[in-house]
């Protein structure tokens, strides 16, 4: 019609470089993008308008290492490969982390069957604040004595990780609570090529197995993975020993809390680890509950499981195991549209003869 505007609109060129980050929202936890991944804490997440930038900032806080970190990452995929850059700074221990690597996905999906390979790599510094120390005290830092006179930045270590990851596995239903068949298989490794005076080593291999459970919609998985860790940064304060290895490709059985992890010489520092676990994956109930607008329930299941890890220190054998049940909740919160995971595990450790309860969250991203 006549009384539309005409308005003539200049034509300008996109530079994407100036337009690499959109802050949209906040999340209660750390959500990592990459890996579809969080954890307790806060983020910040950007996404550019034509999804080729991600960017997180946040706080993410570890109970196994009862440790917080403030972290930035950002990850661009305008080009191919992937290119990833990241940084951590954990300020109990003091230590810094920069990192960038590559990585390749390739997507083979074929009829019924979801399948693809990732190769990746990664690089990173890692350095450490060491205070100033008090009369008669020195650092070892791999075998030379460091006397700081004030605080000093030390560069520790330039690391190299490798990684692989592969699957294959049939098409699930909403229903289902895991595909009824199904190969997984990543390999990692880490290590230290570019340091003279210090060599350590990480490596794991980790699979999973996926079957049919007794009834529809039910699920097995068979996990097993093995992992070796050798040297580390080692820093002796007077009479205290403190080791700092890569951290641990694999987890432990669930409950188990590692005692003075960083202890050079705790029976729980272990070089070796193989470990093994089962779950079964059931639906219990679909209530299809609704109390508007707060909350809506749509699935309630279990699943129960043993963990089983053996260990081996310059202590001597050590064995994990744990067993239990899981019981959560499918559910949307407030109308939102990503589903919520919500529940509570209960942990029975045969060795401690201790009993333990976990609250579990995870949000479904595969669902929308």
């Amino acid at each position: 019609p006549d009384s539309l505007p005409d308005k003539q609109y200049e034509i300008r060129k996109y530079r994407k470089w100036q337009h690499l980050f959109n802050f949209h929202s906040w999340a209660p936890l750390f959500i990592d993008v990459n890996n579809e991944e969080f954890n307790t804490g806060v983020s910040f997440l950007s996404q550019n308008k034509l999804s080729t930038a991600f960017s997180t900032l946040g706080y993410e806080y570890d109970y196994t290492q009862k440790a917080g970190s403030y972290v930035a990452n950002f990850s661009y995929r305008g080009w191919y490969p992937i290119l990833d850059v990241g940084a951590r700074y954990s300020p109990r221990s003091d230590f810094y982390n920069v990192s960038a690597g590559l990585r390749l996905p390739l997507n083979l999906t074929k009829g019924k069957y979801t399948q693809g390979i990732e190769a990746g790599i990664n690089t990173g510094w890692l350095a450490q604040k060491l205070p100033k120390l008090p009369p008669n005290s020195y650092y070892d830092i791999f075998g030379d004595t460091v006397i700081p006179s004030s605080d000093t930045l030390l560069s520790l270590l330039h690391y190299v990780h490798y990684n692989f990851f592969a699957y294959r596995q049939i098409k699930t239903s909403s229903r289902d609570l895991a595909p009824r068949w199904g190969q997984q298989v990543s390999v990692d490794y880490i290590h230290t090529p570019f340091q003279s005076s210090l060599t350590a080593t990480t490596y794991a291999i980790e699979a999973s197995l996926f079957f049919p459970g007794i009834i529809k919609h039910h699920s097995l998985k068979i996990n097993g993975g093995y992992q070796v860790r050798i040297g580390g940064y080692h820093r002796e304060i007077g009479d205290t020993n403190t080791c700092y290895p890569f951290s641990n490709l694999l987890n432990y059985p669930r409950g188990v809390i590692l005692e003075n992890p960083a202890e050079c010489f705790s029976v729980k520092q272990d070089s070796t680890l193989y470990k093994f676990s089962i779950d079964y994956k059931l639906p219990v109930l679909y209530p299809d509950l609704n109390i508007s607008p707060i909350i809506y329930i749509k699935r309630l299941k279990a699943n129960l499981f043993y963990d089983y890890a053996e260990g081996k220190s310059s202590a001597g054998i050590n064995t994990y195991q744990s067993t239990g049940i899981e019981l959560t909740a499918d559910m949307h919160i407030f109308r939102l549209l990503f589903p919520f995971d919500l529940g509570v595990r209960y942990i029975y450790l045969p060795d401690l003869q201790q009993s333990r309860f976990e609250f579990l969250f995870s949000i479904d991203f595969s669902n929308f």
